[in-house]
């Protein structure tokens, strides 16, 4: 880890110009799309998971799929925050745990 990751890390969560997690989600919500047209699926169940800044990304991707499929069928698992939200933590609540 690197100092420019903590910046960058920051910068994706706080500068309202930066929308680089909504960005990759679109990007993966498209190929999903674009998957489930092509195979002809109708109402699939889909996992969505990821860890750290990944875990941005599928809350994202999840709460999208969630507004053009069934939600019943759309399961988000994710593990940690991205390095500034542990940040956040500790200042509201004075702890951190692993």
């Amino acid at each position: 880890v690197t100092w420019w990751d903590w910046v960058n890390d920051i910068g994706a969560q706080v500068l309202p110009f930066n929308n680089r997690f909504a960005a990759l989600a679109e990007e993966v919500f498209t190929n999903v799309e674009n998957y489930l047209s092509s195979t002809g699926l109708q109402d699939p169940i889909i996992l969505v998971t990821g860890h750290s800044m990944g875990a941005a990304i599928a809350n994202i991707l999840a709460a999208r799929l969630n507004e053009t499929m069934d939600s019943g069928n759309i399961y988000a698992y994710t593990f940690t925050f991205t390095r500034w939200q542990w940040i956040i933590w500790y200042l509201f609540f004075g702890f951190l745990w692993y």
